[in-house]
C-alpha cells in the first residue's frame, strides 16, 4: 500500500480592498431614529400645564427681584444720601404755613396723665419732641390753664383752645 498523502489546506485568500469594505459595512448597524414622544392633552390639562408654567416663572422672577433687593440693600450700608434744601419764597395766599400760625394752633397733645392732684400733659409744637407741661406753665407763649381726663385747656392772649384726649 502506498502511503497516502493528506491534502494540504488551501492557503487563505488574500483580502482585497473591496472585500474589507464590504465586511466593515456589514458589521455596522444603522443608527436608531430619534422619536420624540408627544402627549395628547385635553383642554383642562393644557390650561393647567400653562398655568403651572406661568406660576413657576412668576415665582422665579419674584425670587430674582428679592435677591436683587437684598443685594442692593447690602451694598447701601455705608451710603449717606445727600440733602438738598430748596428755599421757596413765601406764598401770598392759600393755606397758612405752620410758621404763620400762632403757637396755640401749632401745639398737639401727645400724652395725658391725671392722678389725683398730679396732672400733666405732653405737648409738642409742630410735631417735634413732646414736652412735659403742668397747669400754670407757659410753653412757647401758651399758658396751660387746665388739665383733665378729657383734655388740656390752653390760653394765648385772649384766645382759648382745648386739646381733647382721653386716658
Amino acid at each position: 500500500m502506498a502511503a497516502q498523502t493528506q491534502p494540504r489546506p488551501a492557503p487563505p485568500k488574500p483580502i482585497t480592498p473591496n472585500s474589507a469594505k464590504a465586511a466593515a459595512t456589514a458589521a455596522v448597524k444603522p443608527a436608531p431614529q430619534k422619536v420624540t414622544p408627544t402627549l395628547k392633552l385635553d383642554d383642562y390639562a393644557q390650561r393647567l400645564a400653562e398655568r403651572s408654567e406661568v406660576m413657576a416663572q412668576k415665582k422665579v422672577e419674584a425670587e430674582i427681584a428679592q435677591a436683587n433687593l437684598t443685594l442692593h440693600q447690602a451694598t447701601q450700608t455705608g451710603y449717606v444720601p445727600s440733602t438738598d434744601i430748596i428755599k421757596r419764597p413765601p406764598s401770598s395766599g392759600g393755606a397758612p404755613t405752620p410758621s404763620r400760625l400762632k403757637a396755640i394752633d401749632r401745639l398737639t397733645l401727645n400724652g395725658l396723665f391725671v392722678e389725683g392732684e398730679n396732672k400733666s400733659a405732653y405737648l409738642s409744637l409742630d410735631g417735634n419732641n413732646p414736652t412735659l407741661a403742668k397747669i400754670g406753665e407757659r410753653l412757647h407763649g401758651v399758658t396751660i390753664t387746665n388739665i383733665t381726663g378729657q383734655g388740656v385747656q390752653l390760653t394765648q392772649g385772649d384766645r382759648t383752645r382745648v386739646l381733647e384726649g382721653k386716658l
